[in-house]
């Protein structure tokens, strides 16, 4: 479960590291360089990026399952790249943003039940991430989620699979479990569905901050 949860870490960095250089990307062709994100959401900006990037990998994922190439070495070089990105986002993180003022509304001076009231949101978000982690056994994870990307590993590419018309869908979340999975695996089978959990686990918060 912990290299699982390191596993998704690695790749959730990696979405955000790749979605900052994309984003940055199309703001400087859109509107020509900015001073930065002074005064906007860095939450919804954490989400828009980590959507964008999460989207790109989906399809360099895609593009290496066509060719063949779903491979540990492979992963962990895409591993690597999204980290290194994913460092270099961060550090240009923190000259885009101002530093914030003090404010009165500091933690330690809030309500009580203000405070208890985050905790009770913040409780089942915890209890998701280790539910995540837990071995699988719904039917739908087993049949689907699961299964496509374990036989896409054994034939170390996308291949189709007879007799699961879930083969045919849309897998652009499950590109992200075939990658957490390849590289957990390198430690052990167990640890790559753990993996798989967290990455997928990993949209939840996404879709929170962007609330």
């Amino acid at each position: 479960s912990a290299a699982g949860a390191v596993v998704a870490f690695a790749l959730a960095a990696g979405r955000y590291g790749l979605g900052d250089v994309l984003l940055r990307s199309i703001s400087s062709a859109g509107k020509g360089p900015s001073g930065g994100h002074r005064g906007r959401s860095r939450a919804l900006y954490l989400a828009r990026t980590c959507g964008l990037g999460a989207g790109a990998w989906s399809l360099v994922w895609f593009a290496l399952g066509l060719a063949g190439l779903y491979r540990p070495l492979i992963a962990l070089a895409t591993a690597g790249l999204g980290l290194a990105l994913a460092g270099r986002a961060g550090m240009a993180s923190r000259r885009r943003y101002d530093t914030p003022p003090a404010r009165s509304d500091a933690p330690s001076d809030r309500p009580l039940l203000v405070r208890v009231a985050a905790l009770l949101v913040l409780l089942p978000v915890v209890l998701a991430f280790v539910a995540a982690l837990a071995p699988p056994t719904a039917k739908d994870a087993l049949q689907y989620h699961l299964a496509l990307p374990k036989a896409f590993l054994a034939a170390d590419g996308l291949v189709d699979v007879p007799d699961n018309i879930a083969n045919y869908f849309a897998l652009g979340a499950e590109m992200h479990g075939v990658w957490a999975m390849l590289l957990g695996r390198i430690v052990s089978a167990r640890a790559g569905e753990a993996a798989f959990g967290a990455v997928m686990y990993a949209f939840f918060p996404l879709l929170l901050a962007a609330v």
